[in-house]
């Protein structure tokens, strides 16, 4: 695949992205346009996978609002730095030829660039200077100057906001929470991030992350090191002075319970159980989890330092290590850690706002923790579990061997087996996301009643795990909705379960089955509900789409469907994070002739809603004829 540039203009923001594939590796580049911008290497098993994961980074980009431009002309017109005499310089080089210290170093560099916006590639560093990097006096100096807007941006990361929010644009520093991490630099795309952990040398190792990556590459071994590469001028004698003094310090290592890397890896898990998101399955990031073993090692060392106390705090609860969490839990308080705080509340008292939902993976996290990161106690209860989820009722049994007795497989066991299949395989892979809504489909058209027992019987083990579970299988929903009588029914027959650990896969499914009943005022509250609760936060970026109004609602033509048609085409503006799904509205308008949305449509193309490279425009301007022409009749 040859290189492909893509850029984003919106208001002050000017940015770009570009991605080139060589054999199975792809190469990302991105920044501010006008500059070099940073680059990262991915490498994969083979080409083939490569091209795959490189498309489907493109289509996020476009989907937020990237669109495709020139690589060769682009860079043409990329200006040349221009140099920059600063205070920073002067002292640089009047310190030429001697090692300077890190304090002075960082101290004069970071009052020089607070004084000075768009001396970095990310931008004013005040927006970007973590938290807990103001608390290290010894570092920064007291004197860093930061304005006021600036030091709005400097609250501590709170556990609450990140799970709250589900927003993926915080993955990295959630994880810096269990890693021992803290964002001091935040570009459009990409960040800095910086050790807890000092080296023996006392400097502070540094990290890139990317958004659209769960990786942590090492940038400089001090944070002095790593900022001064972010100035557009490097400034030749500061850069040199603190290239002398990482060369030392890139020999160091951490001690190995404290390793920055080594806990990033082992917190992954954690961004699933949390965030609901993930990029791989779960049982692949559990692997990676911190050994019950190594827990006694840390214990004296957990008091000291919060990322290990903050992961052993949710491991202990996670896996049900009920004794350790316990002790974990009075060593917690004594520590005034902002995010330790949050987490001791959690686990105590479920103080989180969706809690409910995230006490509901305990089972899957039970199920499928690997052996060594149980204590004794929660080996026992796993075997309970696994004992429980043997066992079938004499209605299961009778039921299976009914549907067992016919000549030849039915088209539904057949289904049905597909669907099993399907659930032990990883949800992200191509082949899972494209046959998975079909065969649900397809399953749910032959079933009958005889399949009854059986399906509740799987929906009552389903519900207790999370999607990514084996036992968590696909169409289960749909077809208790095909033989249920009425929507009373159906929602009996799936709220005696609960819904708690549903992941964005099932919920679709649900909402879909839901649909099967919009006739009924019950099912048509459920889904404006859910409809109205996503099109209040329409202006927001990273808010999952209601499935409720996509797969249902825009499909009827009702008095509801049409006030939310309204309020969706009224977004203060169309970005990255709703255009498709705004796009698709307005399409829908005119299929349903949404004749009380026809002024919201005509302002949506007014603000330039449609692009017309790809038809979309062209689809809208139909679509507004469509309205016009059914409220003329």
């Amino acid at each position: 695949m040859a290189k492909q540039r893509f850029e984003f203009r919106e208001g002050a923001s000017a940015k770009f992205w570009q991605i080139e594939v060589k054999g199975k590796k792809y190469v990302v580049e991105w920044g501010k346009i006008g500059t070099k911008g940073q680059s990262k290497e991915t490498e994969f098993a083979d080409a083939k996978a490569a091209q795959i994961a490189a498309k489907k980074l493109i289509a996020q980009k476009t989907g937020k609002g990237y669109e495709p431009v020139s690589a060769t002309a682009a860079e043409a017109k990329r200006p040349k730095a221009v140099a920059a005499k600063t205070k920073t310089a002067k002292a640089s080089t009047e310190r030429a030829g001697a090692t300077p210290k890190v304090v002075d170093l960082l101290a004069d560099q970071l009052r020089t660039l607070c004084k000075s916006p768009g001396k970095t590639d990310a931008g004013f560093l005040g927006a970007g200077v973590g938290a807990e990097i103001r608390t290290w006096g010894s570092l920064v100096g007291t004197d860093v100057e930061l304005d006021e807007e600036s030091l709005k941006t400097l609250a501590p990361l709170k556990l609450s906001r990140v799970v709250e929010e589900l927003d993926g644009n915080y993955v990295a520093r959630f994880r810096g929470l269990f890693a021992g991490l803290s964002l001091i630099v935040e570009g459009d795309e990409s960040g800095l991030m910086a050790s807890w952990v000092p080296l023996p040398s006392g400097s502070s190792q540094t990290y890139e992350v990317h958004q659209d990556e769960w990786s942590a590459s090492k940038a400089a071994p001090s944070i002095g090191g790593a900022l001064v590469k972010k100035l557009d001028d490097p400034l030749p004698d500061f850069a040199n002075a603190y290239a002398a003094f990482d060369k030392g310090a890139r020999k160091e290592k951490f001690d190995a319970h404290l390793d920055p890397a080594a806990l990033w890896k082992a917190s992954e898990w954690l961004v699933d159980v949390f965030l609901d998101i993930s990029v791989k399955d779960l049982d692949g990031q559990l692997k990676a989890a911190l050994a019950f073993a190594s827990w006694s090692g840390n214990k004296d060392a957990i008091a000291d330092w919060p990322q290990l106390l903050n992961y052993w705090l949710l491991a202990h609860w996670a896996f049900g290590n009920d004794e350790a969490l316990k002790e974990t839990l009075e060593i917690a308080r004594n520590v005034k850690h902002p995010a330790t705080l949050e987490i001791s509340g959690f686990v105590e008292k479920g103080q989180l706002k969706n809690a409910d939902a995230i006490l509901n993976k305990r089972n899957t996290l039970l199920a499928m923790a690997p052996s060594k990161a149980l204590s004794p106690e929660a080996k026992k209860r796993r075997q309970a579990l696994e004992k429980e989820l043997k066992s079938e009722s004499p209605e299961v049994v009778s039921a299976k061997k009914e549907i067992q007795s016919d000549p030849s497989p039915s088209d539904a066991a057949k289904l049905f087996d597909e669907l099993v299949a399907l659930s032990a395989k990883d949800a992200y892979s191509r082949e899972v996301y494209q046959r998975r809504p079909q065969a649900i489909r397809e399953f749910a058209d032959v079933v009958d009643e005889r399949w009854l027992p059986v399906l509740l019987h799987h929906q009552c083990l389903a519900a207790r795990f999370v999607d990514s579970h084996k036992l968590a299988i696909p169409g289960l929903i749909l077809a208790i909705a095909k033989l249920s009588k009425d929507y009373q029914t159906f929602r009996k027959r799936i709220d005696q379960f609960g819904v708690g650990a549903f992941g964005l896969q099932r919920k679709e499914e649900h909402a879909i089955a839901v649909g099967l009943f919009v006739s009924d005022p019950g099912a048509l509250k459920w889904l404006v509900d859910d409809a109205t609760a996503w099109a209040k936060r329409i202006d927001e970026w990273d808010v999952p789409v209601s499935d409720a109004y996509e797969h249902v609602l825009l499909k009827h033509p009702l008095p509801e469907t049409f006030g939310l048609i309204q309020r969706v085409l009224s977004a203060k503006d169309f970005h990255g994070g709703n255009w498709r799904i705004c796009v698709d509205t307005a399409v829908a308008a005119g299929r349903l002739k949404a004749v009380p949305a026809l002024d919201a449509l005509r302002s949506a193309l007014e603000k330039g809603l449609g692009r017309k490279d790809n038809g979309e425009r062209a689809a809208i301007e139909k679509a507004l004829k469509q309205v016009e022409a059914a409220a003329r009749g």
